[in-house]
């Protein structure tokens, strides 16, 4: 009888997945489509209403940073964003206040209101301050350091106004310095706006640093991404589709054009999806 000899299956090379991956992604609840954070590090959120005490890290400025010129060591990213934009209601930066570049979203909101349309309508496109910070949360050490996305009116400006209240004898202003820095305490509080809760700044105090903040990070001080590279800007072509949601008879234009005034063909509805509870407060303490 002949004996019938099986081939050894070849090794076959397969870039798998991960399920863990898989179900994270899907319980963070959506993609950020306005700012990437690093491999490995996490966005820090407010919890629950009470003291928080976190380290703001120093990071060296790249390019494009409204408030500190490049290679300069600072402490956030001002940035400004158009919420609730497309049929998925996503929120993007604006590229005419953030990277002084042409924005679609800007050209039709000068467009209607030119046109005659009412102030409270317009403010659906309006541009909305935000801010981006690298923190340390002491009472979470092994959380490591988080990448901190907020509104300016729910955390900047409180931050802005007791620096700005300081004596001279205290050394706010340099409450981010690796050497001699302060400790933020801040006093959170849980607020509602149409039925929907949030976490919101109240008050910003600033402590003596208990351990030095290079023991406290050692290495990892010298490894900070820098906040200017985190944004996602999306091009003209891409943005402007995404606004008017595809729209086949927009004419083309040339993305990251510098600012300019041009004639488009037919004016975008406003877009009146339901906003978030942080969007709206941002929307109430600007007027």
């Amino acid at each position: 009888m002949v004996s019938i000899k099986k081939k050894k299956a070849k090794r076959v090379e397969r870039a798998y997945t991960n399920a863990r991956k898989r179900i994270e992604m899907r319980g963070s609840g959506y993609e950020r489509t306005s700012v990437r954070a690093p491999e490995g590090m996490k966005f820090f959120q407010f919890k629950k209403a009470g003291l928080y005490y976190l380290e703001v890290l120093p990071y060296t400025v790249g390019e494009g940073n409204l408030y500190a010129d490049p290679g300069a060591v600072h402490y956030e990213r001002t940035y400004y964003a158009h919420p609730r934009i497309g049929a998925d209601s996503n929120t993007y930066i604006c590229p005419t206040k953030t990277f002084k570049t042409k924005c679609p979203i800007c050209q039709e909101r000068a467009k209607l209101e030119k046109a005659g349309r009412d102030r409270e309508s317009l403010k659906e496109l309006e541009p909305k301050e935000r801010q981006l910070y690298l923190v340390f949360d002491t009472k979470d050490p092994e959380a490591g350091v988080q990448i901190l996305d907020c509104s300016y009116f729910l955390f900047g400006k409180q931050l802005d106004a007791t620096i700005n209240n300081a004596d001279e004898d205290e050394d706010f202003p340099n409450f981010f310095h690796v050497e001699d820095g302060l400790t933020l305490k801040l006093g959170v509080d849980e607020k509602s706006f149409n039925g929907n809760k949030f976490f919101a700044v109240e008050t910003v105090g600033f402590k003596p640093r208990k351990v030095p903040l290079d023991e406290t990070l050692g290495e990892a001080l010298e490894d900070l991404p820098c906040l200017d590279d985190l944004l996602i800007q999306t091009d003209y072509a891409k943005l402007k589709a995404i606004f008017r949601e595809g729209d086949a008879d927009d004419e083309d234009e040339d993305e990251d054009e510098p600012v300019a005034k041009k004639k488009s063909k037919k004016p975008a509805p406003v877009k009146r999806s339901k906003a978030s509870v942080e969007e709206e407060d941002e929307e109430d303490d600007s007027d």
